[in-house]
């Protein structure tokens, strides 16, 4: 069984956190923190590839910091309420009206992971045929 990257997810919203956590844990192995302290010491202790910032501010930027002394660094996506926000110390950033999907084919991209999806979309257009039923 492959190895799933790992994302750390942080921000003040407790239960946003868990929201996104569950969804994205279905593809990347993820940790989640609502405090800046805790975000340290589960970054001294784990590697993490890809960090998710869901409101940009001066706690978070200190955790970029931290983390960016690591070998390798993290790279760091940041959620914000405008997509021309783009804070200097991000990687990447992305608007957070988005999907959720949009943000797991963001993560995906991140990783080199290209979207396997087998969905083809039905038609719910008649095909003239009567088909009895038994």
């Amino acid at each position: 069984m492959p190895i799933r990257p790992r994302i750390l997810i942080v921000g003040d919203d407790v239960r946003q956190l868990y929201t996104w956590e569950m969804m994205l844990g279905i593809q990347f192995s993820v940790s989640m923190s609502a405090r800046l302290s805790e975000a340290l010491k589960v970054l001294g202790e784990q590697r993490f590839e890809l960090i998710i910032i869901f409101n940009a501010s001066d706690n978070w930027k200190r955790l970029v910091g931290f983390s960016s002394r690591q070998i390798p660094a993290a790279k760091v996506l940041v959620v914000t309420t405008d997509e021309n926000e783009w804070p200097d110390w991000a990687d990447e950033v992305m608007c957070r009206y988005r999907t959720p999907n949009d943000l797991i084919e963001k993560c995906g991209e991140i990783f080199g992971m290209p979207r396997k999806s087998k969905a083809r979309g039905f038609t719910a257009r008649s095909s003239g045929k009567v088909v009895p039923i038994s």
